[in-house]
């Protein structure tokens, strides 16, 4: 009973959305005009062999055609199916029983298969099962003397039977037709997520590669320019030396600069650290570290890296640093830093003139 519940849910599903239902219109409208002509052809010859009861059924036909073309064209799919279905169980049952007409239980063979290619598989079940009610009071039931006389006996005893096997057989194909476009279209909408996916994740990386590269640029900076004043310090030195002064102040300013480009340098390594890390994201095995960590240190790196791409700007940095404030913190270092530091460069970035307060 699940299989059968899951299967009808199935077939209330629609096949007929985007790409589909444009070709599905289009294919109305084509089936629309060809009705309409066939009608027409099929009007004629009845009318000119005195086959006038037929012609009616022609008419209605070509009334049909008109109907579901007009529907195609304002995309009222829902209006051209009871169209059709009206035409259907109006043309087909007058024709059973007023008619006499012998092709009449032939095209009901077909009519399932159309309605159910062109609007919904639970549409051709409905009418398949219509004919078969409608062929067992016809030939089964006390109306049989209405019909008797217009078809042969071994069609009023074994049509409804073989039209019952057909029923099953027709209605299995168009059930597979439609679970099989059913599972296209879920195959679809999965490429289309993995694609989806995929160009957010490529937009990711570009943005992750952009920021990096904006973000390695301030240590950088820093390495250069504390470089830069160890040169000078040093030359400092040696003119000093050669003049038989103390050099100590002097050394302690390289050394202190020293120190600088080794904390900018720790910086730039945990940048690329960074780099790597962003592999274990896409994985999802990003972890964050639980640590001691020295805050005046952290401090003082985020101060290097920022103050002089503050100075190359003309703005003031500032730090004002509670003292009730613990040194001694835990928590992931390199994570903290990050997040304050992408604070201050955006603070330097947009800031024009003034000054930067940390």
């Amino acid at each position: 009973m699940k299989q059968i519940r899951k299967l009808w849910r199935d077939l209330g599903r629609s096949i007929f959305v985007g790409d589909r239902l444009e070709k599905n219109l289009t294919g109305l409208r084509y089936m629309s005009v060809v009705l309409s002509i066939l009608g027409g052809v099929m009007f004629v010859i009845n009318v000119a062999s005195g086959a006038y009861l037929v012609s009616l059924t022609s008419v209605a036909i070509i009334l049909a055609g008109a109907g579901i073309f007009i529907c195609a064209l304002k995309r009222r799919r829902g209006i051209a199916m009871v169209i059709t279905l009206a035409a259907v169980f109006i043309v087909f049952t007058y024709d059973i029983f007023f008619v006499g007409n012998h092709f009449a239980y032939l095209w009901v063979l077909l009519v399932p298969l159309a309605v159910g290619y062109f609007f919904s598989v639970k549409a051709g079940i409905f009418v398949s099962l219509y004919f078969e009610f409608v062929f067992i009071l016809a030939f089964y039931s006390p109306l049989r003397v209405l019909v008797e006389n217009n078809y042969l006996p071994i069609i009023m005893t074994r049509f409804p039977i073989l039209h019952f096997f057909h029923m099953v057989i027709t209605g299995f194909v168009m059930v597979q037709y439609h679970r099989s476009i059913l599972y296209q279209m879920d195959y679809e909408k999965e490429l289309e997520e993995a694609k989806e996916t995929a160009e957010k994740a490529n937009t990711a990386k570009s943005d992750f590669l952009a920021n990096m590269s904006h973000e390695i640029r301030t240590p950088i900076n820093a390495v250069l320019g504390m470089n830069e004043m160890v040169l000078r310090e040093s030359l400092r030195s040696e003119q000093l030396s050669t003049q038989g002064e103390d050099c100590s102040e002097s050394f302690k300013t390289i050394r202190n600069y020293s120190e600088n480009i080794e904390s900018a340098g720790r910086s730039l390594l945990s940048l690329i650290n960074d780099i790597l890390d962003f592999s274990r994201i896409e994985a999802g095995r990003m972890t964050v570290t639980n640590a001691e960590y020295k805050f005046s240190s952290v401090l003082n790196d985020l101060c290097n890296m920022c103050l002089y791409r503050a100075k190359s700007k003309g703005l003031d940095f500032i730090v004002d640093a509670d003292k009730n404030l613990p040194d001694g913190l835990l928590g992931d270092e390199l994570r903290v830093k990050q997040v304050v530091l992408n604070v201050l460069n955006n603070a330097v970035k947009y800031t024009e003139k003034g000054k930067i307060e940390l």
